[in-house]
């Protein structure tokens, strides 16, 4: 991961590795953990963009996000996470999309899954609540990608620094 920072704060530069670094060690401290129930591991697929990014990023946190949305994943069944990151003029958005059960019919307003305690999965409902908070203290923005049938998905934005 390679660190930039300027006079007014710090801003982490992110080139493909510096993502994949993110998300490849949250990756690799939890794989072990997360087997569906065939007993296979989530196989998890990371498209990263080529070119330098700019970013309010604090790893450690972000790994937080990362490891509870694959957490999900893999509560959800799913046997395959894709993480896909794109660049827009301002943001850098980084979608979670995986092919599990997805998100129960019986939710009438989807957002209500960031709610502290609000759990479909018998947990304590902490995870999607505190990731919703790291992401808003970081700048950004998370949200649920309603248009996704297959599975569930989830849109992170974080703010493009140029």
């Amino acid at each position: 991961l390679q660190v930039a920072f300027n006079d007014v704060d710090f801003c982490y530069r992110l080139y493909e590795e510096g993502y994949q670094n993110v998300i490849d060690n949250t990756i690799s401290m939890i794989a072990e953990d997360y087997t569906n129930i065939k007993g296979e591991f989530v196989k998890i697929e990371i498209n990263p963009i080529e070119e330098v990014c700019y970013v309010r990023i604090d790893p450690l946190e972000f790994s937080m996000v990362v490891e509870n949305l694959i957490y999900n994943a893999y509560k959800a069944r799913a046997s395959k996470l894709i993480i896909n990151i794109n660049k827009t003029d301002d943001d850098i958005v980084i979608e979670f999309s995986d092919d599990g059960v997805g998100l129960s019919n019986k939710i009438e307003n989807a957002s209500d899954i960031f709610g502290l305690g609000y759990s479909t999965t018998g947990g304590t409902g902490i995870g999607l609540s505190h990731a919703q908070k790291i992401i808003r203290q970081l700048g950004g923005t998370i949200e649920i990608n309603e248009a996704y049938k297959n599975g569930f998905s989830i849109i992170v934005r974080l703010k493009n620094e140029h």
